[in-house]
């Protein structure tokens, strides 16, 4: 029989604090690119904050080795902040149950469907981290005779080699170059399909330096340290596309390089109908993704999108 939840207000299928315990449980591990989420600082939004989260970044002084002379007054340099905005938005998923179902199904249809949620959630928020690390305008493209950078959102050259040593050595010296920090003050990580990263692991040039390079916090799917980056599996099917041919695009991050500002905790409900008859369960959360720094605004990426023309 159905049990009384007047918490929700209407009688209810299933026990709504159980279920809501399971999907936080089973939504902990995260995919690939949602590791890249800086935690939110939990002070940007919240109730009656509006939906549009309004920041300032402030561009570091030019720096040189001129020196002041005595009667000299200290030179000035004027800072221009520049303010940006991002807009928090509303995510979730229902799936429908009726009352016949529960009552004689040979299976437990609520496991069943809040694993399918917990699911959901994990792969929703992967493919949102995955656009916006995507948007980077630092494209990057290996080529035979010498790799192209460029930062104006569009990628130079058809690629023609794959990821390699060199190719990684090269990649992770140009965000020195560009003076992106690395990830943990260490190192990058470079997040890339399982084939890309398994054949790049298994090359004669890689198979004993990558032996016994874990993080002590490692992120998940994540296999060791090789030219200064930490190499990331992203497991999620049909998420990582297709650069040119039988190559694939993958990804170099930085440190603060996505953001989530959470104003709404994913949270798990239920919705019945016609007397009970029919049942939604559904998760919902609410908050803001955003790529910290951009080109047109800021003159600089953390992210650089490993691509082809």
């Amino acid at each position: 029989m159905p049990i009384s939840n007047t918490q929700l207000g209407y009688r209810s299928l299933v026990d709504v604090e159980q279920l809501q315990e399971k999907v936080r449980i089973e939504a902990l591990e995260k995919l690939g690119f949602a590791q890249m989420l800086n935690e939110d600082a939990g002070t940007a939004i919240g109730k009656n904050s509006g939906d549009t989260v309004v920041y300032t970044y402030y561009p570091q002084l030019t720096v040189d080795a001129n020196s002041v002379d005595e009667t000299d007054e200290l030179p000035r340099q004027a800072v221009v902040p520049v303010r940006g905005s991002y807009t928090v938005l509303e995510y979730g998923q229902a799936i429908p149950l009726t009352c016949k179902l529960k009552d004689l199904s040979m299976v437990d249809n609520e496991e069943i469907y809040v694993s399918l949620l917990a699911d959901h959630m994990q792969k929703k928020e992967n493919l949102i981290a995955y656009n916006l690390a995507k948007s980077t305008d630092w494209k990057y493209v290996y080529l035979a005779a010498g790799n192209n950078f460029t930062t104006n959102g569009t990628a130079s050259g058809t690629q023609n080699e794959d990821l390699s040593f060199d190719n990684l050595c090269d990649l992770t010296a140009e965000a020195e170059d560009r003076n992106i920090p690395t990830f943990d003050g260490e190192n990058y990580v470079v997040i890339a399909r399982g084939r890309t990263i398994n054949a790049l692991a298994k090359s004669s040039s890689v198979v004993n330096a990558i032996q016994n390079t874990m993080p002590e916090s490692a992120l998940n799917k994540e296999i060791g340290i090789i030219g200064n980056a930490r190499l990331v599996k992203d497991t999620q099917q049909g998420v990582i596309q297709v650069s040119t041919g039988s190559y694939y695009e993958h990804f170099l991050f930085g440190s603060d390089a996505l953001l989530k500002e959470l104003a709404v905790a994913p949270e798990l409900s239920m919705e019945s109908d016609n007397h009970g008859r029919f049942v939604e369960i559904a998760y919902r959360w609410i908050a803001g993704y955003h790529k910290i720094y951009d080109q047109t605004l800021h003159g600089k990426e953390h992210i650089i999108h490993i691509t082809s023309a």
